[in-house]
């Protein structure tokens, strides 16, 4: 899940040296709610 929600991102500053950004968006409630609901009724 949080694979899915990481951004990577290549920029170029002026002087042309480059830089990686990495951001984790967070999380909507309700999404981690469900997410949580169905992962807790699994059964084996």
């Amino acid at each position: 899940m949080i694979a899915l929600q990481t951004h990577v991102r290549f920029e170029k500053d002026l002087t042309g040296r480059w830089k990686l950004l990495i951001e984790k968006k967070p999380t909507e409630d309700g999404l981690l709610k469900d997410l949580v609901s169905r992962t807790l009724s699994w059964k084996d």
